[in-house]
């Protein structure tokens, strides 16, 4: 097993949607900034067969349609906190 790291990535004049190959049964571990790039970390074992995830940032204030599939990850803060990003696992929803 190891920890890997995907980079998010945002338009935050609306929220934004983007796909990821992540390895299947990767379990989610945290939303953070590095260096004022958002990102997701994720336990996964490597030799595992990928699969694409969905993920969705929405912006604080941002109309948004979060569907009950859909799966809450976290929240971050950019530029001092000016700008709040909720990141949402939305995989099932859009299958």
């Amino acid at each position: 097993m190891r920890i890997f790291k995907y980079q998010l990535h945002i338009e935050e004049a609306r929220s934004s949607t983007f796909e990821h190959p992540i390895p299947k049964g990767a379990k989610f571990l945290s939303v953070q900034t590095q260096h004022e790039v958002p990102c997701i970390w994720f336990l996964v074992e490597p030799s595992n067969e990928e699969e694409i995830r969905v993920f969705e940032i929405i912006g604080t204030g941002i109309p948004c349609a979060v569907l009950s599939g859909d799966i809450y990850l976290g929240s971050f803060q950019l530029r001092g906190g000016s700008f709040i990003g909720h990141v949402f696992d939305i995989t099932e929803s859009v299958r």
